[in-house]
C-alpha cells in the first residue's frame, strides 16, 4: 500500500483551513489602517464599510418596500395560508395569556365568548 496517499486528505484539510483563515483575516483585520513597508493594509470590510452599508440599505429598501409588504399581507391566498396559525394564536391568547394577565376577566370568558371573540377578530382580518 502506498502510505503517501494518506497524506493527501491531511494536505487538503490543511489547505482548506489555511485558505479560510487567510480569507477571514483579509476581510476583517486589521480594523484600523496599518502601514508596513510603505504599503497600507486594512481589512476589506472596514475599508469599504460605508459603501457596503449604502448598497445593502438600497437593496433592502427595494426588496422590502411598505407597498410590497401591504400587498403580500392583503393577498387573500396568503391570508388563507396564515389562517390556521392565526386561529391557533388567538385561541392561545384568549385561553392562556389573557386569563394570566387579567385574572378578573377569566370568569367572563366561557367557551362561547372565546369563540365569538375569535370569530370577530377573524372577520375583521378578512374584511
Amino acid at each position: 500500500m502506498n502510505y503517501w496517499l494518506l497524506f493527501i486528505p491531511a494536505l487538503t484539510a490543511f489547505t482548506g483551513w489555511f485558505t479560510v483563515r487567510l480569507l477571514g483575516w483579509l476581510l476583517f483585520h486589521p480594523k484600523a489602517p496599518a502601514t508596513f513597508a510603505g504599503i497600507r493594509i486594512q481589512g476589506l470590510y472596514y475599508r469599504n464599510q460605508q459603501a457596503l452599508a449604502t448598497q445593502i440599505s438600497a437593496a433592502m429598501a427595494s426588496d422590502f418596500s411598505m407597498q410590497a409588504i401591504r400587498e403580500k399581507i392583503s393577498n387573500p391566498e396568503n391570508l388563507e395560508l396564515a389562517m390556521p396559525l392565526i386561529r391557533e394564536q388567538l385561541d392561545e391568547f384568549f385561553r392562556t395569556r389573557l386569563v394570566k394577565d387579567l385574572p378578573y376577566v377569566a370568569p367572563f370568558l366561557g367557551e362561547k365568548t372565546i369563540q365569538s371573540l375569535k370569530d370577530l377578530f377573524i372577520r375583521e382580518l378578512t374584511t
